[in-house]
């Protein structure tokens, strides 16, 4: 079998690429509990901090952004605990672009609610000046096939967990 060559020239400049990462169960590890059941889940926002990250994930998305593409994460944690999220994200490295939350209290699936906050993204022009979104990745199969629906190369989950 003959593969054909890439030319170089036909992928976009880096800063005009866009990655987007989910939080739980790509970029840190889940925490097993099961939504809404047990002691723990009224405090689930207090493990936050502890989440072990995910080497290899969280190494890919550091990469990314020195390479210069926009990283964005889309995570369904309640926007209640963004400075927890955002101190976890500063602790392990990881440089973004900007960080989409749920509205707290917000029911929607998280399919749903991960393609509302695509089309914030996508109708505000970002990543804007022809940029493209390269991939996707997020362990919930059910956000995977709305990001593969709407044309986005996706990853349910690259490495660990």
């Amino acid at each position: 079998m003959q593969m054909e060559k890439t030319n170089l020239k036909e992928f976009k400049e880096p800063n005009r690429v866009a990655v987007i990462f989910d939080m739980d169960g790509v970029l840190c590890e889940e925490f097993p509990i099961e939504k809404g059941k047990g002691p723990w889940w009224e405090k689930l926002e207090t493990l936050y901090p502890m989440a072990f990250p995910i080497p290899q994930n969280v190494f890919l998305a550091q990469m990314c952004a020195r390479a210069g593409f926009r990283v964005f994460i889309l995570t369904s944690r309640q926007e209640k605990v963004r400075p927890i999220t955002q101190e976890w994200l500063k602790q392990n490295g990881i440089v973004y672009a900007e960080l989409f939350m749920r509205p707290n209290g917000n029911p929607l699936p998280a399919g749903q609610l991960k393609s509302q906050m695509l089309d914030v993204l996508l109708q505000r022009g970002v990543p804007g000046d022809g940029a493209e979104i390269l991939f996707a990745v997020d362990d919930n199969p059910d956000v995977a096939n709305m990001y593969a629906s709407r044309g986005i190369n996706t990853f349910r989950r690259l490495i660990g967990g």
